[in-house]
């Protein structure tokens, strides 16, 4: 009997300890804090995708941009090869018509210094011009120094 009694104290204590409404509610918050944490990745997820698209659009536009600056870059470089051949043209043009010849170490100094020939008189001579002069005078003198050979 003795192990009936037992058995009988057993269970009783088993029943008792079989309800779990404190178990259950342990249980149903932790689901709740679960279920949070879910929906908290989720919204993080969300906002990494969000900026990751953000990001896209930017690399798109860069890339765009780059794109532009290298058309631009080839553009310019197809300018140089063009106008720079010109302007040397222009320019050695100018020095054999005009028999002007600066000193381009002078540039920059009070005065620019040039030199003149003068294929009328068989002449080779130096001209100063002040940078403080006014412009129109400066070319004025210098157009002065250049000759002109007279026209039949």
């Amino acid at each position: 009997m003795l192990l009936a009694a037992e058995l009988s104290q057993k269970v009783s204590q088993a029943e008792a300890a079989a309800v779990y409404s404190d178990a259950k509610a342990l249980h149903e918050q932790n689901v709740a804090e679960i279920n949070k944490a879910i929906a908290d990745v989720q919204q993080d997820v969300q906002r990494v995708h969000s900026s990751i698209s953000g990001t896209h659009e930017q690399q798109a536009e860069l890339q765009k941009q780059q794109q532009q600056l290298l058309a631009d870059r080839d553009e310019l470089l197809r300018l140089q090869q063009v106008v720079e051949p010109d302007k040397l043209k222009r320019i050695s043009l100018y020095a054999h018509i005009t028999g002007i010849l600066f000193d381009y170490g002078s540039l920059g100094g009070p005065t620019i210094k040039a030199t003149v020939s003068d294929s009328v008189n068989g002449e080779i001579r130096d001209v100063t011009l002040d940078n403080k002069e006014n412009c129109c005078e400066a070319v004025n003198k210098l157009w002065e120094q250049i000759p002109c050979p007279e026209v039949q």
